[in-house]
């Protein structure tokens, strides 16, 4: 299974604490690509943690994939995205930067979050990741219905993330509204990758 990512992408990682998102992103993308919101709540409260301040957390955000969105670099969110609800305004900035949105779906089985986040030092109360693994599975289907430019779902079971391979592609995604440049694709290459059956075939 071979992905695709315009260079200007915005790309969401979406799913639960545990899942093996931080730890596949680490690995695809260099390390200024990626937005972390666990990275910034680190940078403003010494605690990674602290959830009081996601309004400011997400507002930062929101302000750095915007400046980077603008001069055409590829943009990586790493948060759970689980809810419809905060995915919009990410769409939103997207179709503003005439820049295509993938969605990096993780769905790994609750019992290996479970077991990843028990093994961690910061860990997610359980009651927390039972709610959220229950809200993914409840709003996944909207996934569907939301104006990616293409979602790709990875089922892991295991810490094991095999390596990419980038390569340049003559071949470009359709943007939400017409693109300003034409932007070459990525190629990323993991053989643990499945798309969800119905979807991009």
């Amino acid at each position: 299974m071979q992905l695709f990512f315009a260079p200007d992408a915005l790309i969401l990682a979406i799913g639960c604490a545990g899942a093996g998102k931080s730890t596949a992103l680490a690995r695809w993308f260099p390390h200024y690509e990626i937005l972390s919101s666990d990275h910034l709540r680190l940078m403003l409260r010494n605690d990674a943690a602290n959830q009081d301040c996601s309004p400011a957390v997400f507002a930062l955000l929101a302000q750095i994939a915007d400046h980077r969105l603008a001069h055409g670099l590829l943009t990586v969110i790493d948060a759970t995205n689980l809810n419809p609800i905060y995915r919009a305004p990410w769409f939103a900035l997207a179709a503003r930067r005439r820049r295509p949105c993938y969605g990096l779906v993780f769905t790994t089985d609750l019992a290996t979050c479970r077991m990843r986040n028990s093994t961690r030092s910061r860990q997610v109360p359980a009651d927390v990741l039972t709610e959220q693994f229950a809200q993914w599975t409840a709003d996944r289907p909207a996934l569907h219905r939301e104006p990616f430019t293409r979602l790709y779902f990875l089922s892991h079971t295991t810490e094991a993330y095999p390596s990419p391979r980038r390569k340049a592609l003559p071949q470009t995604d359709s943007l939400p509204q017409k693109a300003t440049t034409q932007p070459r694709n990525r190629l990323f290459k993991a053989n643990e990758i499945d798309e969800e059956p119905g979807k991009n075939d």
